[in-house]
């Protein structure tokens, strides 16, 4: 394995790799039951898109071990299908490290997990060992990512660490406390004994209602996803999602509507664009399935007879009404 300079980070490598499209290595915090931030983070790859590729991961995960490949998601199904630890995928981060290759890749996801002690199963000591000379490189690179500062180790202490990672799942599935605290942290299986602040504890910035909502659709899975242990919804969960289902909450209900009162589908969603400020805007199409889902029982149609006010009849909300108003 050799190492250089690539771009905005590092690339690891072997002689005689074509230099294709590279692999980058990311990370994503888990949460704990209650969806809070417990310190712990997964490490993978991808050569694309690195959100996408921590959903499809999420998603391969919950669904558990596939027998053709023997992949179970990062090996942190456990946790994800017990319910012990989940995560948003729109908190991945990509880390500067990069592979032209799926072997250089895979030696830099393995060797990063035991470098920065990452929940999985396997985690072999010789992945470890192949990266440590290159540790100076990988630490210099990785502070330059402020959100895991508090979880690099020095140089040295990576020469006297365990060539492995010390939360593989085995182990991790001891402890009475599924957090993990910064550098110098001590463990213990003790229930008796202090709890661990988490070191990305200040990093949080998922509200609480936005955690409880999280929470509800986990609850009630008749009407959710399918993918990433809900049913049958068919968007990504994200903050924003989760921003949007409380904001339909807070100002719409299901009612029965009469005198042909109905609500046009464009105009909840032009009122959604307004009002989101603070997070990339949900495409209208996206929008128009979380409104389905939130509202089980909405009853979509045209406009009624002699309210047609263009050269066609649109789309609306016949039994969906704005909280404390009368719609029209």
């Amino acid at each position: 394995m050799k190492c250089k300079v690539y771009k905005d980070g590092i690339l690891l490598y072997q002689d005689g790799e074509k230099e294709n499209k590279p692999f980058q290595v990311w990370y994503v915090s888990l949460r704990d039951r209650n969806k809070v931030l417990n310190g712990h983070i997964l490490v993978n790859f991808t050569s694309g898109d690195v959100e996408e590729e921590a959903r499809a991961r999420r998603i391969q995960s919950m669904k558990g071990l596939d027998e053709s490949t023997g992949c179970d998601g990062c090996g942190a199904g456990f946790f994800l299908q017990s319910g012990e630890m989940d995560y948003l995928p729109d908190e991945a981060l990509g880390l500067k490290i990069y592979a032209y290759t799926m072997e250089s890749a895979e030696m830099a996801k393995m060797g990063l997990r035991g470098f920065l002690d990452a929940v999985c199963i396997l985690c072999p000591p010789i992945a470890f060992r192949i990266l440590l000379p290159f540790a100076a490189q990988i630490i210099q690179i990785s502070k330059t990512i402020p959100q895991i500062r508090p979880i690099i180790p020095t140089v040295d202490a990576l020469a006297n660490k365990t060539p492995f990672s010390r939360f593989v799942v085995a182990v991790v599935v001891t402890y009475r406390e599924y957090h993990r605290g910064p550098n110098g942290t001590v463990y213990t299986t003790d229930p008796a004994a202090p709890k661990s602040t988490p070191w990305n504890q200040e990093q949080e910035t998922l509200s609480l209602s936005c955690r409880n909502e999280w929470l509800f659709m986990q609850a009630n899975p008749e009407d959710n996803e399918n993918e990433g242990g809900f049913r049958n919804l068919t968007y990504p969960i994200s903050r924003a999602v989760l921003r949007a289902r409380i904001w339909l909450h807070q100002n719409y209900e299901l009612g029965n509507n009469t005198n042909n009162q109905y609500i046009l589908k464009g105009d909840v969603y032009e009122q959604y664009e307004r009002w989101c400020t603070e997070d990339p805007t949900i495409a209208r199409a996206t929008f128009g399935r979380i409104i389905a889902d939130v509202f089980p029982g909405i009853n979509v149609g045209l406009e009624p007879r002699g309210h047609v006010t263009t050269n066609s009849a649109r789309h609306c909300y016949k039994n969906l009404r704005r909280r404390n108003q009368h719609t029209q």
